[in-house]
């Protein structure tokens, strides 16, 4: 559907919808609660992530059309009028006003989802436009897509099973997504970077030179895992763990049978993996899933829904499985 391509969903709704939702799993887990009871507000979390990531698209294409066009990038609002797109503008925010009414007994759960708004609104629009002065933008990207919808996903879970915020726990969740919002944003302006620097668009990337910044992307990636690491020892459940043996067992055929480069964040000329992000989309959600659904018989209800309306990373796991195995049969037959 066009309002779909819009709001650019195929750009956000596999990849990030399911690193969010887990978040919610793991909170309900550390606190030993089941994941069907609250479904509701799982679903109601998503409808608010979801009219967020709607509000980012259409303001980052509103504000990029000049520069897209310069760079001959496509942009999806060139071809609908200036009045239509400012009223799809005001329709998100509206709908994000009234996500808030039902939060409005929880005032740390609002704060978090309008600031994730912020601060993509100071990335994006002029004249302050954040995407434009280096790592300010790069601190903004990673605050607005990661870290404070991370920490709403995790307060509104905690507002929905009526529990107190444990604040090591938001600590560690803080951490984690932030670092993981660093390489995400900065992945994406190496990646862009030779149509940044054609136009003279002033991002980090554009300025940094990729070679020497590969220590420091080291850097990110450890602080990023060092994170996970004590979540996974605080949540103290045995299947996340299991999950991580799992993806490492597949970043190492990537590596050997397919010969991908695993990268923490600069991309290659040759095929590359980034590190973690198969793992996150979807072995630890699943995982958590899984596991819940073994202390809960309910939650099975949640991972059949979870695996409905997010196929693609499992299936792409599943797929590449086959490959590997159908390359190393040729080479057996060789």
């Amino acid at each position: 559907m066009k309002v779909f391509r819009i709001i650019r969903s195929s750009e956000w709704w596999e990849y990030k919808m399911p690193i969010l939702l887990s978040l919610a799993y793991a909170t309900a887990l550390h606190a030993n609660k089941g994941l069907y009871d609250i479904a509701g507000w799982f679903a109601f979390m998503l409808f608010c992530l979801i009219v967020g990531a709607a509000y980012v698209s259409i303001v980052n294409d509103m504000c990029d059309i000049e520069d897209d066009l310069a760079s001959g990038k496509k942009n999806r609002l060139t071809k609908i009028r200036p009045p239509y797109r400012w009223m799809l503008l005001i329709a998100t925010l509206i709908l994000a006003l009234l996500c808030c009414f039902f939060y409005l007994k929880d005032p740390l759960t609002i704060t978090f989802y309008l600031l994730s708004y912020m601060a993509f609104t100071l990335y994006s629009v002029p004249p302050i436009r954040l995407k434009k002065r280096g790592i300010w933008g790069v601190i903004a990207d990673a605050c607005g897509a990661h870290l404070f919808p991370s920490l709403f996903v995790v307060a509104g879970t905690a507002h929905a099973l009526q529990i107190e915020i444990e604040w090591i726990w938001i600590a560690l969740i803080a951490v984690w997504s932030f670092m993981y919002g660093l390489r995400g944003i900065l992945w994406h302006q190496f990646l862009d970077r030779s149509n940044d620097k054609l136009i003279h668009l002033n991002t980090f990337a554009s300025r940094t030179n990729p070679l020497s910044f590969r220590k420091t992307s080291v850097y990110i990636l450890s602080i990023e895992l060092a994170a996970l690491v004590i979540i996974l020892i605080t949540l103290r459940k045995p299947w996340p763990i299991v999950g991580v043996f799992a993806y490492l067992a597949l970043m190492a055929a990537y590596k050997k049978k397919l010969g991908l480069k695993l990268i923490a964040i600069i991309p290659t000329s040759q095929p590359w993996h980034l590190i973690m992000i198969t793992y996150y989309q979807a072995f630890f959600p699943l995982a958590l899933l899984f596991e819940s659904s073994l202390l809960f018989m309910s939650s099975w209800i949640v991972l059949i829904v979870h695996l409905i309306l997010f196929p693609k990373c499992i299936w792409n796991i599943v797929n590449d499985t086959l490959l590997m195995l159908k390359w190393k049969k040729l080479n057996e037959v060789a």
